[in-house]
């Protein structure tokens, strides 16, 4: 658990594994190192308030397990390049996504009903496919 005031920085340079847990965000997540973050049946949860903030083009990818992100906060992407959330890491988003810089490419599983929230007007009208709420899940191109 990330408290509210506290600050997780996430500086691999090697891929590391979240295996079989839940990392709970209600502050603020850094994520900066060039390493890929792997899922093993885990769970990260970005709490309304809490910031998760991409500063580098590595994926969120599958080790073995059902594997999500749950964004009820904010999502931001701040370096050029794209990150991937891979198919099999679920990113469920009912918060803001901010894109600053580059991309994130996902597979959107689960949004709000209300896609101004979701997505910035700027990046709706860039991106290859907008966020919408509709079933099957869209597959998703963010970028400015």
């Amino acid at each position: 658990m990330i408290s509210t005031r506290a600050t997780l920085t996430i500086n691999n340079t090697a891929a590391v594994t979240l295996g079989s847990r839940t990392l709970d965000n209600a502050g603020t997540i850094y994520r900066t190192g060039g390493g890929g973050l792997f899922f093993d049946g885990a769970v990260i949860t970005n709490e309304p308030g809490a910031l998760f903030e991409i500063q580098n083009n590595a994926s969120f990818s599958l080790t073995s397990g059902l594997n999500r992100f749950d964004n009820a906060g904010t999502l931001r992407k701040t370096s050029n390049g794209t990150t991937t959330f891979q198919s099999s890491v679920a990113l469920n988003n009912y918060g803001t996504v901010e894109i600053k810089a580059g991309t994130i490419l996902a597979q959107l599983q689960r949004c709000s009903r209300r896609p101004s929230q979701n997505v910035p007007s700027a990046v709706r009208q860039r991106a290859r496919t907008t966020a919408s709420c509709k079933s099957p899940a869209p597959s998703i191109w963010l970028a400015l």
